[in-house]
């Protein structure tokens, strides 16, 4: 099975960016809890850290993530590919 290797990463940016904002939003909307579940999830004691997001922060990230999700559904779309024709 091949992938189209540009839909393939459009794919992968617009998941990645859904996630982001989703993600963006519990910040948001629960700082408190959203430190806590970093802090779970990076094995770490986190009451210390105080997230908090701005919008400048929140468009750079969309964007970075989006530009990185998009380069590796690319690139994974093209070594399956490689692979898939031998």
């Amino acid at each position: 099975m091949t992938f189209n290797k540009i839909r393939f990463a459009i794919t992968a940016a617009l998941t990645v960016s859904a996630l982001w904002i989703l993600c963006g939003l519990f910040v948001y909307l629960a700082p408190t809890f959203m430190g806590a579940m970093t802090g779970h999830m990076l094995h770490m004691e986190s009451s210390a850290i105080e997230l908090s997001i701005t919008t400048h922060g929140m468009l750079m990230g969309l964007v970075g993530w989006a530009v990185g999700a998009a380069l590796f559904g690319w690139l994974f779309a093209f070594i399956n590919n490689f692979f898939a024709r031998k």
